[in-house]
């Protein structure tokens, strides 16, 4: 999940589009400031390509959307997100489908895992942090130049393509046969 700011606060009452389609407030913890806009949350490949984004209202609990990508999802699939994701009811509706939910536990959980899961759940983390970071830095992704919900579809879409074409011209194995 990104937050997505559509317009700086100050300007939220020029920005009637956007409260249209349903932008709102919420709370960006890492810069810590209120933002309005959306969130958009991405799943991707374990390759990290991206596969799937939605976009919702930003004061929009992040496990609805979860919820959301569990009619996609294909039974044996397996889930790995942040601590933002943990519900037993979201686990229940994910194994009731047969979809593994593997979220990171709090320190101060009474069921944690292992230390190896939890370091393999980390390594996979880490893999999606530096996509988000790519999309971030590389395709300014948190930049928002539409002036409507639909040009805002379009632009993120075009990115998330452009992302997942560099992801497959950088993973194959043989560049120089590509270029030549």
């Amino acid at each position: 999940m990104t937050p997505l700011e559509v317009c700086k606060f100050g300007r939220t009452n020029f920005c009637k589009s956007f409260r249209e389609e349903g932008a709102a407030y919420s709370y960006n913890p890492s810069k810590k400031e209120t933002f309005f806009g959306y969130k958009v949350h991405v799943l991707t490949t374990e390759s990290g390509a991206v596969k799937l984004f939605e976009i919702t209202p930003a004061n929009v609990d992040d496990r609805k959307s979860l919820e959301d990508f569990s009619e996609i999802l294909s039974a044996g699939s397996i889930v790995i997100g942040d601590k933002g994701y943990q519900s037993k009811t979201l686990e229940k509706i994910f194994s009731d489908k047969g979809i593994s939910l593997l979220t990171l536990r709090r320190k101060n959980s009474r069921e944690n895992y292992s230390n190896r899961f939890r370091q393999m759940i980390f390594k996979i983390r880490r893999r999606i942090e530096t996509d988000f970071s790519q999309l971030t830095e590389q395709f300014n992704v948190e930049r928002v130049l539409a002036k409507k919900f639909q040009g805002l579809c379009a632009r993120l879409l075009t990115k998330f393509l452009a992302f997942n074409f560099c992801l497959l011209i950088s993973n194959s194995n043989n560049i120089k046969s590509l270029i030549f």
